[in-house]
């Protein structure tokens, strides 16, 4: 297993997207409109404020 080069400890969270996006047109996905806002801000949201330390 590798060991990572920089510091994970401050690390709350992580969004992670891409592909294609194929079905939608070959558009950028994270920036399309839902609701008048970019579908990426709607998933930060769901992450939680103050993440449980594991």
């Amino acid at each position: 297993m590798r060991s990572s080069s920089f510091d994970t400890s401050h690390i709350t969270g992580l969004l992670l997207a891409g592909g294609r996006g194929s079905h939608m047109g070959r558009v950028d996905q994270g920036m399309q409109l839902f609701r008048s806002e970019p579908l990426a801000l709607h998933a930060l949201r769901q992450l939680p404020r103050k993440p449980a330390r594991c």
